[in-house]
């Protein structure tokens, strides 16, 4: 039986949650990542006509940090969904790795305020870590990145020169257009918006120890 492992880029993923909200009227905040996972590693099973089995689900995250233009009680409830939510991912089964915001020390050229706007760091190069660490040891025989960000096309061309016996296949989220992630993936989907409404959590989630977890009202 072959193994595949998911890598999923949580920020790029939680954007085009936003665009489907803007364009669509979606609210799908309170993603399933691993009923999706689940989903994709059946297509592809009825595709190549063979047993596949998920290896390992790594989710790729920051924490929210605060703003100038936002109070302190917001931030706290949003830092407390966000938490609340990365706990029942790992009662998934999902692995998480967190990164860093940078701050980016910006300035209005019309009032003069001072603000930061915060960046992701070390995300893609996570991502491209893990893609070598997890061939290296031979943890899957596949792997399928859940991202839209082109950034990672370097590394998915560099492991595919190393590893030639293994696949590597790309899951664009909605409203991105990443034609140069598509031209050197083994295979590759795009999710439609009527994908993400198939892959909710329960409302209330209840972990394995028996707590509940409740989607925000906003999710």
């Amino acid at each position: 039986m072959e193994r595949i492992s998911f890598l999923i880029d949580g920020l790029n993923f939680y954007y085009s949650v936003l665009s489907l909200k803007r364009y669509a009227c979606l609210n799908t905040k309170w993603f399933n990542y691993l009923s999706l996972c689940e989903f994709y590693k059946n297509d592809l099973s009825k595709r190549q006509n063979k047993e596949i089995e998920i290896s390992e689900i790594f989710y790729f995250t920051s924490i929210i940090v605060k703003t100038f233009n936002i109070s302190d009680e917001e931030y706290l409830k949003h830092k407390t969904h966000q938490l609340n939510y990365l706990k029942v991912l790992k009662d998934l089964g999902l692995k998480i790795e967190i990164s860093n915001f940078k701050k980016l020390n910006l300035k209005c050229p019309q009032c003069k305020l001072e603000y930061f706007k915060p960046t992701e760091k070390q995300t893609d190069v996570k991502i491209a870590t893990k893609i070598f660490e997890i061939f290296y040891k031979e943890r899957a025989d596949m792997i399928v990145i859940i991202s839209g960000d082109t950034d990672l096309v370097p590394a998915i061309k560099t492991a595919k020169n190393l590893f030639p016996d293994k696949l590597i296949g790309i899951v664009i989220p909605y409203k991105n257009i990443s034609e140069a992630l598509k031209s050197i993936s083994d295979f590759h989907y795009s999710i439609p918006p009527e994908k993400y409404i198939n892959h909710l959590l329960p409302d209330p989630y209840v972990l394995k120890n028996g707590e509940k977890i409740y989607k925000p009202e906003t999710w």
